[in-house]
């Protein structure tokens, strides 16, 4: 049965592995952004840290390497908190980014990509969900995603987890009516979405949140 890890995590597996200090002086630098930064600190080992990382990150890639090995994720080597900045030290995966090769690729070697993604995709799909009528993340908290990004005036956050189909579409409504409110506008289509839950019978079952692809590695 999946439990998240606490934190601060290390993998029994991990390789001598590099100090905060000696992270933020990496000049290697994969991908920066606002709030997170990736290095590539040697050639076996590369780390995503920053305010704006989240644990969720981190449980996802530990959850793939006990649950779901099909699918070819970074194994996670240490993830902890230092002066406020969350710190994810993956494997470097050998290889080039996708993005920046595509143009370059034929035809073939392009459907080829895709096939092997679609099996990934498939893999992902094929896990279940270790809590009953769990709609959330990974890592038993809210759901990552920016329609569930609570629209109330100062929240800042992401709303969830909800238990229940019942109760996650009632969240993703009550969400989108107070974007409208907040926006002074008609709230016509959250009217519609709520008729169209209470006429509609079917269920769905749980829905486990897992990783999007990205086109990027950060």
């Amino acid at each position: 049965m999946w439990e998240p890890v606490s934190l601060p995590f290390t993998n029994d597996t991990a390789p001598t592995l590099p100090t905060a200090d000696e992270i933020r002086a990496c000049t290697n630098v994969l991908c920066e952004r606002l709030a997170s930064k990736v290095v590539a600190v040697n050639d076996s080992i590369i780390v995503k840290f920053g305010g704006g990382v989240h644990v969720q990150e981190g449980q996802t890639l530990i959850y793939l390497e006990r649950h779901v090995p099909d699918v070819p994720a970074p194994r996670l080597y240490a993830m902890y908190h230092d002066a406020e900045q969350l710190f994810l030290v993956m494997e470097r995966v050998p290889g080039k980014q996708l993005d920046k090769v595509w143009p370059l690729l034929t035809e073939p070697e392009k459907d080829s990509v895709v096939t092997k993604l679609c099996k990934i995709f498939e893999s992902m799909r094929q896990a279940e969900c270790p809590w009953s009528d769990f709609f959330g993340g990974v890592d038993g908290g809210p759901v990552h995603h920016h329609l569930l990004y609570s629209q109330r005036k100062g929240d800042r956050k992401f709303l969830g987890p909800f238990h229940g189909e019942a109760a996650f579409v009632a969240g993703l409504t009550n969400n989108f009516r107070a974007l409208m409110e907040r926006n002074h506008r008609p709230d016509f289509k959250t009217c519609v979405f709520e008729a169209l839950r209470l006429e509609s019978s079917a269920t769905s079952g749980s829905v486990y949140q897992r990783p999007l692809r990205k086109k990027r590695g950060c």
